[in-house]
């Protein structure tokens, strides 16, 4: 997903908020905080006139080419109305002199309207010239000085400072467009690099400490004459210079400094080691990229904005805090503005089309989220929720709506919101057909269509089909087994002891987290549970996993985080943590490279007899590697097909066709089958195919008990879903030699999964329990849920109504407490 998407984007209601800020916000000064107010050419004449007396100023029109005007035309046609010069891209030209003007770059084209001497007897002629200006250029005007220029706009300025401001327009609140992103951060609101005011050693440094890090002595000298000449003190500490000044250091800054004839500028410390940490050498990599993180932009505080868009408000409230607001305040506030009668002519319809689009937002179960909520930071169920509510708010008719999975992320109790939102749609007039595992859905589905009877191969069949309560009765569906309670996925014989709770998160209070204090035991299957948005993933992931890296990486017991404590890591040699982001983004991965089978089967091909007689080594059986790649489609398998107006298409490779490899490589076979056609294997398949080889099978085993059996060795990682993506990495561990003492992190493992996949997969958590392991998992699932020998519940609700232990402990513990979500719905299932 795009970083410069949110929930105001993909929903289209930050486009609406645009044109409602644009008309109704007031503009604030950013300097000064005063209302921006008209001002009269007269004011302008007085503030010039303050100026040095003698100074030469020219009064300057800003101009623009209409759609079918030529530049020559414009020359002719001021021409004729008696002007005789013109600025185009800071130098000055007479008409009759030949002019250098490239349609194809963005020109700056300034009308010369007069040139004056500033003195007291100019005021009449200076006012006239502001006069002309300000009609030829919708009230703005540049005062062009020998080495700067002054511009004024007289619908927008602020009259404390005299400064001039652009005219408001939804463009100005866009953070994808140069009139309204901050240009530090290109409105993305952060940067990447070092964190150094969360460094202790590093915040109470100055530049100049820094500096002898990385620089001679010889050199240091020219530095210290650069800082001095942008204003910023060498001496002052990290943590004390302002924010202006520290992010020059870490960003860079654009002005030159000359010197002997050679001009220089800053590029920033962040940018620096940013690009050492990708380019340098293995060893210093390894010192560099942990110390590389997304920081937020400290001109735009993270807002993405301008100065002056953040200072457009409705009620004291800028486009940046609104979109900070959690959804259902933003609902608030949107039903609070009252609009004038000719107010409601322009916006009526804009304000009604935001109140709605917020209203599905929290009638789906997001009320907790905020509008500048990035996209890529969403879950699979976030996402797709969001996006319905777009096609809620769309009010569409006679439509096809196809849902893969629409309960990811969900707790039972969020999912009956859902479940209102898709009726809601069938009410419309549209058909639904999701593709799901969830009890709660199936049950509301007017019609099933159960596949099977197994995954890959083995599957592709429709073995029932009906309402919910035939698929029940079907003696031929599996699922029919489990909805109907014949079948169930089993309770643990005997549950672990968890009165020693030795893995302690205190004072834990990042995001929504209230000051929590958290307890899990060691050797335990513990489930972290809640509503979606509570602060579980936080808590886990943003606190724990950080906490447990540092301690094993650090060798100590107890990590002190800015917002949390954590102790009890020096039982863990290894933190193993496994969650749904993706892979690797490069389209040569797949499933054979990932779960490193590829070089065993290369081996063996690599050891046939006509293998050995050509003088192939495993290299040649690689399609990642020059000497087995095919030449004409670089390994790919496929082209691409460039066409006009149209996204370009993929055809498969007609050198190798679709195998990656060479010919040469493609002639050795195993069993009639080169290295080309085990791509199209399934893992099922691949296991019958390598039965001989132990190591193979014994790693295409731990996939199938992942349940990605019905997986193909070729399948590209980026086409895989984020419940596929945990397994692989699952599989991936499981196949590696194991030590005990390791805590296992993850997140949600049980999404796109069947019951006989969720079964398969807590008899790998109960084994890997059993060998002295700690097991913490997030999980909206029952099964998993009622399997856990500890179970934090948090929330109670989503945002800020969530962050709160609401319950823990054992499985009887917990369905006893009346105050908790998860006892609603555990009790009933047990």
């Amino acid at each position: 997903l795009n970083p410069r998407s949110t929930i105001g984007t993909i929903t289209e209601i930050y486009d609406h908020l645009r044109v409602l800020y644009s008309h109704l916000g007031i503009a604030y000064s950013p300097e000064t905080n005063k209302e921006l107010k008209t001002i009269s050419t007269e004011y302008v004449a007085n503030k010039i006139l303050t100026y040095k007396e003698g100074d030469k100023i020219q009064i300057l029109a800003p101009l623009y080419l209409k759609p079918t005007q030529s530049f020559e035309d414009l020359i002719e046609e001021l021409s004729k109305q008696g002007f005789l010069r013109v600025r185009v891209n800071k130098k000055y030209f007479a008409f009759d002199e030949k002019i250098p003007f490239d349609k194809t770059f963005k020109n700056e084209i300034l009308l010369v309207v007069d040139r004056l001497k500033i003195s007291k007897k100019i005021h009449l002629r200076l006012l006239e010239a502001i006069n002309i200006t300000s009609k030829i250029s919708d009230n703005k005007i540049i005062i062009a000085f020998e080495k700067e220029d002054l511009f004024f706009n007289l619908a927008f300025v602020d009259e404390k400072t005299g400064k001039s401001y652009s005219k408001i327009t939804p463009k100005s609140f866009s953070f994808n467009s140069q009139d309204g992103m901050c240009l530090d951060c290109q409105g993305l609101g952060y940067l990447y690099g070092m964190d150094v005011l969360s460094e202790e050693k590093l915040s109470k440094a100055s530049i100049l400490d820094i500096a002898y890090i990385f620089f001679e002595d010889s050199e240091i000298d020219f530095l210290v004459k650069y800082f001095n000449f942008l204003n910023i003190d060498v001496d002052t500490k990290m943590k004390d210079l302002k924010d202006q000044d520290l992010n020059i250091f870490l960003n860079g800054s654009k002005k030159e400094f000359k010197q002997k004839n050679t001009s220089f500028i800053w590029k920033g410390l962040n940018n620096t080691l940013a690009e050492l940490a990708k380019h340098s050498s293995k060893n210093l990599k390894e010192y560099l990229v942990p110390l590389m993180e997304k920081t937020t932009c400290t001109s735009c505080e993270g807002k993405r904005l301008n100065p002056l868009s953040r200072n457009v408000k409705i009620k004291n409230l800028s486009i940046t805090d609104f979109c900070a607001l959690s959804i259902e305040k933003a609902y608030s506030f949107i039903s609070s503005i009252n609009l004038t009668d000719i107010e409601k002519k322009i916006l009526n319809d804009i304000l009604n089309t935001i109140y709605q689009n917020l209203k599905f937002l929290i009638e789906i179960g997001l009320g907790y989220l905020s509008l500048d909520r990035s996209a890529p930071t969403l879950s699979g169920g976030e996402y797709q929720r969001t996006r319905l509510a777009t096609q809620l708010g769309s009010y569409l008719t006679s439509c096809i709506y196809i849902l893969d999975e629409p309960t990811i992320g969900l707790h039972p109790h969020n999912s009956y919101l859902l479940i209102n939102a898709l009726k809601k749609l069938k009410d419309l007039g549209n058909t639904l057909i999701l593709v799901e595992h969830d009890e709660m859905i199936i049950k509301e589905a007017d019609y099933i269509f159960d596949f099977g009877p197994k995954a890959g191969i083995h599957g592709g069949k429709i073995i029932a089909k009906g309402t919910y309560s035939e698929i029940k009765k079907d003696p031929k569906s599996l699922t029919g087994k489990y909805l109907s309670h014949k079948k169930k996925i089993p309770l643990p014989i005997k549950r672990r002891d968890i009165a020693k709770k030795d893995l302690k998160i205190k004072q834990a209070r990042l995001h929504n987290l209230k000051n929590i204090d958290v307890s899990f035991p060691l050797n335990a299957m513990s489930v972290v549970t809640g509503v979606s948005g509570s602060g579980k993933s936080t808590l886990i992931n943003d606190i724990l996993k950080k906490a447990a890296f540092l301690g094993i990486l650090q060798k100590k017991d107890k990590i002190t985080l800015p917002f949390a404590k954590v102790s009890g890591l020096e039982n863990f040699n290894k933190v193993i943590s496994l969650d749904q982001s993706p892979i690797h983004q490069s389209p040569r991965s797949d499933v054979l490279t990932y779960s490193d089978i590829h070089p065993l089967i290369r081996s063996i091909y690599s050891n046939l007899l006509l293998a050995k007689t050509k003088g192939l080594k495993p290299r040649h059986f690689s399609y990642n590697h020059i000497s087995g790649m095919c030449r004409t489609c670089w390994g790919l398998g496929y082209k691409k097909v460039q066409l006009q107006f149209l996204p370009p298409i993929t055809t498969i490779c007609d050198s190798c066709n679709g195998f990656k490899l060479n010919p040469i490589s493609l002639e050795v076979k195993y069993k009639n089958k080169h290295i080309g056609h085990l791509l199209d294997l399934t893992i099922f398949e691949a296991k019958e195919f390598f039965e001989a080889f132990s190591k193979i099978t014994k790693k295409l085993d731990y996939l199938i008990e992942v349940g990605l059996g019905y997986l193909k060795l070729g399948q590209g990682l980026t086409t895989l879903s984020g419940g596929e993506v945990q397994r692989l990495k699952l599989a991936k561990e499981l196949s590696k030699k194991r030590s005990n003492k390791t805590l296992y992190l993850l997140d949600e493992p049980t999404i796109g999964l069947h019951f006989v996949d969720i079964e398969k997969l807590l008899k790998i958590f109960h084994s890997l329990v059993d060998k002295k392991n700690t097991l913490i998992i997030i999980e909206h699932n029952l099964d998993i849920i009622k399997n856990a020998d500890y179970i934090l519940d948090i929330g109670k609700d989503a945002g800020e109504k969530g962050g709160e232990i609401i319950a823990d402990g054992s499985v009887s513990e917990i369905i006893k407490n009346k105050n908790s979500y998860t006892a609603k719905y555990l009790k009933p299932y047990l």
